[in-house]
């Protein structure tokens, strides 16, 4: 296990000359796994055999009180960490033990606290992403399958019981009351504390519901910077009080938004989504005021009057309630906001049923105009039969596209001239039946150079489309593309199709396209032609490494 990882994407002339050293080094894993799989992960970054025995005669290796033999591993990992890094590793602490990660969440949290510094243009959380995925690799984080095996995070008990530790030892600049026991009596015992360390505070986090007297806490504890409320919990105006926050996260918060949380001059994350799409938050007037505000998240949440505004918005979720002549100044509002990066746009029928909710989808849709530097898209509960508004293909710096639960749309819009269009998914689109020409983007007369349809597409994902029958890759009816003038997702590299169970061959460019990984699952007439060599499709897959074909819904690991 050592080796594996230890000699991960090293040419074997330096493997043999650090072989020697790394058996040593491995002996001192005393045959644990997490041991090994730590010293590995550090190892991995060390090229010379001098950074090697460095590691090796570390004085660490003595230490005699570590629990479990397993904190002289993480203590060097540790310690080879940048300060920033170590900063937003310790912090994880506030979390309880076995608890699921939620990335963005850390993410922001990390960037509230000010632990990440920033790197030339780079985005402060893209720096923080790029922070958690070093963890990772060092295996201070566990990667594991959670619901429908997307890809979770959790942070081993012992590396728990070590992060403490070292929260302790350092003295951190920040104090920690956060982790709330099953007893609510031992919970309210870690708020007994003195008006001087009430000072120092910077995080809260409720993980369970609780009888605290928000008002009382709002008034000692000033200086927070992340607050997370649970259930049915009460946001008392007070909370205009806690001028240095940066991160309210209010998405367990069922309670009318006092208009108070306006005058939060310093907060940058805001997050108050909601499962139900039948009851959108409206947020209360005076939101403009908020102009260091990143990240405003809301499934159900309205546009904001004065959405323009915030032109440090990067971060929108929210809804489209389907009124053009009331809504129109906001939509046109969202064009200014330049910094934008992330938009979700739900729809709300409000009443309307039949044509008239289809017609409104449309109007509500076409009337858009987002920011031309948007990176990702994602479109909930469009009603529209149709989906072509004139702004989706101007979006060149799209790379990543959501269509979810749009039930009546029987044609896909245009998206293969998307030009850096990274990742596509699209599910329960119900009524769709066929995937063609129009999904590509051209029309066939257009042949008469060489064109790339998405042309930097790496991951592809259909699920839910209970009706569809055919997707046709040629540029024109039943026809093959023309290998001299076009080239179709020259750059895919996994494709995954679910619950289509009428969808009855696969198209042929397929066979030209890098692709490194196919997932097919609960597609009976796919599976069938896809078997090795027997099958019909199977000159279109045969150069896939891996192939899963599985009867389950379920995407498999």
């Amino acid at each position: 296990m050592f080796s594996k990882i230890a000699f991960f994407d090293k040419d074997p002339q330096q493997c043999e000359q650090l072989e020697d050293v790394g058996r040593q080094i491995s002996k001192k894993c005393k045959g644990l796994p997490l041991a090994a799989k730590t010293l590995g992960s550090l190892m991995r970054f060390k090229k010379s055999r001098e950074e090697w025995r460095n590691v090796l005669n570390n004085n660490l290796w003595e230490l005699e009180n570590v629990e479990r033999g397993l904190f002289e591993p993480l203590l060097l990992s540790y310690y080879d960490l940048s300060s920033p890094l170590k900063r937003c590793f310790s912090y994880c602490v506030v979390f309880p033990k076995d608890h699921v990660f939620d990335v963005d969440e850390l993410v922001y949290m990390w960037t509230a606290h000010g632990f990440v510094e920033s790197k030339g243009n780079m985005e402060v959380e893209i720096m923080a992403r790029e922070y958690f995925e070093n963890l990772v690799i060092r295996s201070f984080f566990q990667e594991f399958r959670g619901d429908m095996f997307t890809v979770q995070y959790k942070m081993h008990d012992i590396v728990h019981d070590f992060a403490q530790s070292i929260t302790k030892a350092c003295h951190l600049g920040f104090s920690i009351a956060s982790q709330f026991p099953p007893s609510i009596d031992s919970a309210k015992s870690q708020f007994s504390l003195s008006a001087d360390n009430a000072k120092n505070l910077r995080t809260i986090i409720f993980f369970e519901e609780n009888d605290y007297n928000m008002s009382n806490l709002f008034q000692n504890f000033k200086r927070l910077r992340v607050l997370t409320l649970y259930y049915n919990m009460k946001l008392p105006d007070i909370v205009e009080n806690l001028m240095h926050l940066r991160y309210l996260d209010l998405s367990r918060f069922k309670g009318v938004l006092p208009e108070t949380i306006c005058n939060l001059c310093n907060l940058q994350f805001l997050i108050t989504k909601k499962i139900s799409y039948s009851s959108p938050t409206i947020l209360p007037q005076g939101i403009d005021k908020l102009i260091n505000l990143r990240h405003l998240i809301g499934y159900n949440l309205v546009i904001p009057r004065g959405i323009g505004r915030l032109t440090s918005l990067r971060t929108l979720n929210c809804v489209l309630i389907n009124d053009v002549d009331i809504k129109r100044c906001r939509l046109e509002e969202l064009k200014i906001l330049n910094h934008l990066r992330d938009l979700s746009l739900s729809f709300v029928d409000k009443g309307n049923f039949g044509e008239v909710l289809i017609e409104s989808n449309v109007l509500v849709l076409n009337a858009l105009e987002p920011p031309q530097d948007l990176e990702k898209l994602r479109i909930s509960c469009y009603q529209g039969t149709t989906m072509s508004p004139n702004w989706l293909t101007s979006l060149t710096k799209l790379k990543e596209l959501y269509l979810e639960n749009a039930l009546e749309l029987m044609s896909l819009p245009p998206l293969g001239m998307i030009p850096c269009l990274e990742s596509l998914t699209i599910t329960d689109v119900w009524s769709l039946k066929k995937v063609g020409v129009e999904f590509l983007g051209i029309e066939s007369e257009n042949k008469k150079e060489d064109i790339k349809i998405f042309p930097n597409l790496k991951y592809l994902e259909f699920c839910g489309l209970y009706k569809w029958e055919e997707w046709i890759g040629g540029t024109r009816e039943g026809g093959k593309e023309d290998e001299n003038c076009i080239t179709i997702m020259p750059r895919l590299q996994k494709l995954t199709i679910r619950i289509c169970e009428k969808l009855k061959s696969l198209p042929d460019f397929l066979r030209t396209t890098p692709l490194k990984e196919l997932k097919i699952c609960a597609c009976p007439i796919i599976k069938k032609r896809c078997r090795r060599e027997t099958g019909e499709d199977w000159h279109n897959i045969s150069h896939i490494p891996i192939i899963m074909l599985t009867e389950s819904a379920l995407v498999p690991a």
